[in-house]
């Protein structure tokens, strides 16, 4: 078993790295990426 296949997405701005997961869909991670910087700024 292969581990660690899970997307990661980085923010081109500050170079944050953020690790997602693999019980949802991407589209899933990238809102809640979203919802998290929107709040954030």
């Amino acid at each position: 078993m292969i581990a660690g296949n899970a997307p990661i997405i980085v923010d081109k701005v500050s170079g944050e790295i953020t690790e997602t997961g693999t019980s949802y869909d991407v589209e899933y991670y990238i809102k809640e990426y979203r919802n998290r910087y929107n709040t954030k700024r």
